[in-house]
């Protein structure tokens, strides 16, 4: 059977447990159920940034093509800073560019935030 991925963007901001883990374990038990409990032509599996890379690969080539190439992009958009004045609170800069990246080739109806 072939597999479509869902690519994870995620940031490194926050504690790992709360966040970054929690959000992959999140996704990789929903892919489990749906790959046990559906009858699927293409079974999802979860991918991210230089996973399964080999070498010194480019690093923003790699991801953009991997996010281009995914079924499904999920981003972990929690605020992670605060502007100058502290009025605003912020993202992480680096999912956000790839959030909006995944708009113009994936597309919002494959998103998941």
């Amino acid at each position: 059977m072939s597999g479509f991925t869902v690519f994870y963007s995620w940031q490194s901001d926050l504690p790992s447990n709360n966040n970054r883990t929690f959000i992959e374990k999140a996704a990789e038990n929903a892919i489990k159920q749906i790959n046990n409990e559906a009858v699927l032509f293409h079974s999802p599996r979860l991918d991210q940034a230089l996973r399964g890379e080999t070498g010194i690969p480019a690093i923003a080539e790699t991801i953009l093509r991997k996010i281009g190439n995914c079924g499904f992009f999920l981003a972990d958009i929690s605020l992670v800073g605060r502007t100058h004045n502290g009025k605003k609170s912020i993202p992480n800069p680096n999912v956000m560019f790839e959030l909006g990246y995944a708009a113009q080739v994936v597309g919002w109806k494959r998103i998941i935030l």
